[in-house]
């Protein structure tokens, strides 16, 4: 697992991670985390053996490997975790990446985006803890794993809502970029628009609407075609 991934309360199997620890190597010393298993042990794992590697496994202080033969090629919990969505072959990999990367920007402080997501306050539900049930949602609300993660992903309908399934769709990325909080958005024949999705509807650069607002033109003044050849016409937006 990789250091960016990791934070005080995530989750690993049955471990549940601490805080952060060095560990002695030779003459360097290696990234590790106190860990908590379920069962009560504490213990201080590296951070590149946690959850499911190619090298190595860990996903607990070694009392699942106790309770179960670990090595069976028969046990059905590993079979779980070789085939699991972590894995780059599942198709369903997609799913868990956005689990992950929703988890972390609002609950990981180390996360770049954490301070537009968890530290304003937005949060993952409870719900949605568990991997299960978010890709339960993921798969009965439209998840196309055809699709690439431009074509597809997760947009929240207010942006100052939580991640939750209420709240939540699958969209690409014109819905995506439509739906900021920081977009500024102009009305043409009492529709609202945003420069971007104008341009895309028009066929007019963004730019070039851009200025001809700040000079005050509106509606068809805003949108007159620049010559005749251009597949827009006025008609297409007043028609609506």
């Amino acid at each position: 697992m990789k250091e960016a991934e990791c934070y005080p309360g995530k989750r690993v199997g049955r471990l549940t991670l601490i805080e952060k620890r060095r560990i002695p190597s030779g003459r360097w010393t290696r990234g590790g985390w106190l860990c908590r298993c379920d069962c009560g042990t504490k213990k201080v794992f590296r951070t590149d053996g946690l959850g499911i590697n190619k090298s190595r496994s860990t996903l607990s202080c070694g009392c699942y490997n106790e309770e179960n033969n670990w090595n069976s090629k028969d046990n059905a919990l590993h079979k779980k975790y070789e085939y699991s969505d972590s894995q780059a072959h599942s198709k369903y990999h997609r799913i868990y990446k956005t689990w992950c990367h929703m988890k972390s920007r609002c609950e990981n402080p180390n996360d770049g985006s954490y301070s537009d997501y968890g530290g304003r306050g937005i949060r993952v539900c409870d719900e949605w803890q568990k991997y299960e049930l978010f890709k339960k949602w993921a798969l009965k609300n439209g998840f196309d794993y055809r699709k690439s993660g431009l074509e597809q992903s997760i947009d929240r309908i207010n942006v100052n809502g939580n991640y939750e399934p209420n709240n939540c769709r699958w969209a690409d990325k014109y819905v995506q970029a439509n739906n900021k909080r920081n977009n500024s958005y102009i009305e043409v024949y009492g529709v609202q628009y945003t420069f971007s999705e104008l341009a895309r509807k028009t066929g007019i650069d963004r730019l070039t609407l851009y200025a001809r607002y700040r000079k005050g033109k509106r509606d068809g003044d805003l949108i007159a075609p620049i010559n005749e050849n251009m597949s827009h016409k006025r008609k297409d937006l007043t028609a609506a």
